[in-house]
């Protein structure tokens, strides 16, 4: 084989990219020379306790008054898994919500944390 893929050969393998136990995207690049790689996000609905929580989040940014800071909308909307809200706030259903709200996310700087701000 001479560590070559047969012509008309396709494998599909799912590695994690999130820290800290998950491969960098540079490291598997680097395993697999000359292969193509893509992202991957699962599809279908998320389950249901993951739902009923991303819901929770998209009510807490809609009733929020002005600007609200990421630890401000997790801490207020009860979710208590780092990891778990940074993936929910950037899933498709998210910040689709967002956007109907006229939500943006501005980055912040050293002197504040970034925000969700009604956008103007």
């Amino acid at each position: 084989m001479e560590n070559k893929c047969p012509e008309g050969c396709t494998l599909h393998i799912i590695y994690s990219t999130h820290k800290p136990n998950g491969l960098p995207q540079e490291l598997l690049n680097e395993i697999f020379r000359n292969a193509t790689i893509h992202d991957w996000q699962p599809l279908g609905e998320p389950s249901p306790k993951r739902r009923v929580s991303l819901n929770r989040v998209i009510q807490t940014l809609a009733e929020a008054k002005g600007d609200v800071t990421m630890p401000e909308l997790q801490r207020k909307a009860g979710v208590r898994d780092r990891a778990q809200f940074k993936r929910m706030i950037k899933s498709a259903p998210f910040l689709s919500a967002a956007q109907q709200m006229g939500r943006k996310f501005s980055e912040g700087d050293n002197t504040k944390p970034g925000a969700w701000s009604v956008r103007t």
